[in-house]
């Protein structure tokens, strides 16, 4: 896949997504804290006013650059693009919305790009401490992790680390110092940064994922997901973690937006060696999932 598309076009994909995270910021930045619209999904599902407003943006913009490429985005707005096309953008205007409308600056904005259901190029915007127009990070397929406009060096395994895990998560296993933060793209961009260890996320959606699955390659993660061993394996290990280098594995040009909008899986996010400790809970069935 990597020698089917042009270098300097794949950089344009990289560049555009940043710039697509750098709207979505001052449109977050300029409304935080600010009393907005709130409409409900269904009854613990709410979408702001500042959600459309960010989608639709990007959505405008996506189509002026790239009018050929098809656009998947959360929130349901009539201009989403059905094009049938092999490139994707995959839109959270807002991950974290009950966080956002609540002044908690823990959320996110993702913007990602599929190729044949592979992330090629994507950026995730969230808050900063020490950043009055929080961070960006960004890249492209095989270009590294940027913050901004700094590439990073690879995070490394530290002593007493953080881990993410879903906020129904149930064990009797000791897995670590355990976060809950609301936001799967935020928490997505934390362990890219290499500040969280490792997160699990039970039913993650296209969007909440697509962007943070580059990013973390780029950075020396890697996503997993559970599959069930068979044969006589299955007696040994009933489960196995197995590396997901797509996100679509059964991709199709003309793959219908309904279909893609129950896209959901049981993942990973992490390096090789910090997963080490739940990859034997789940592989030696002492974990549910």
């Amino acid at each position: 896949m990597d020698n089917e598309i042009d270098k300097k076009y794949l950089i344009k994909l990289g560049s555009f997504t940043k710039e697509l995270a750098e709207i979505a910021g001052n449109i977050l930045n300029n409304n935080f804290g600010k009393n907005v619209d709130i409409k409900y999904k269904d009854i613990d599902d709410p979408v702001s006013s500042v959600d459309i407003e960010i989608q639709n943006k990007l959505i405008q913009k996506i189509k002026k650059e790239f009018p050929e490429h098809r656009i998947l985005a959360e929130e349901n707005t009539p201009h989403q693009s059905e094009n049938f096309s092999e490139f994707m953008w995959v839109i959270d205007p807002i991950d974290g919305t009950k966080n956002f409308i609540n002044g908690l600056p823990i959320f996110a904005s993702s913007i990602g790009i599929l190729y044949k259901g592979t992330p090629i190029a994507g950026s995730i915007f969230i808050p900063w401490p020490n950043n009055d127009q929080g961070i960006i990070l960004h890249a492209y397929k095989n270009s590294g992790l940027f913050v901004n406009s700094k590439l990073i060096k690879k995070s490394k395994t530290k002593k007493d680390a953080l881990i993410a895990l879903p906020g129904n998560f149930s064990s009797n296993v000791n897995l670590g110092n355990i976060r809950v933060t609301g936001s799967i793209a935020y928490e997505m961009a934390l362990v890219c940064l290499g500040i969280l260890d490792y997160a699990v996320f039970f039913n993650p959606k296209l969007w909440d994922v697509a962007s943070g699955h580059l990013l973390a390659y780029e950075n020396n993660k890697k996503i997993f997901s559970i599959k069930k061993n068979s044969g006589l394996k299955k007696f040994l290990s009933p489960k196995k973690l197995i590396v997901e280098k797509q996100l679509i594995n059964d991709w199709q040009k003309n793959i219908e937006s309904n279909k893609l909008k129950q896209w959901s899986k049981k993942i990973i996010v992490g390096s090789e060696n910090d997963i080490d400790l739940i990859r034997n809970y789940v592989e030696n069935n002492k974990l549910k999932f």
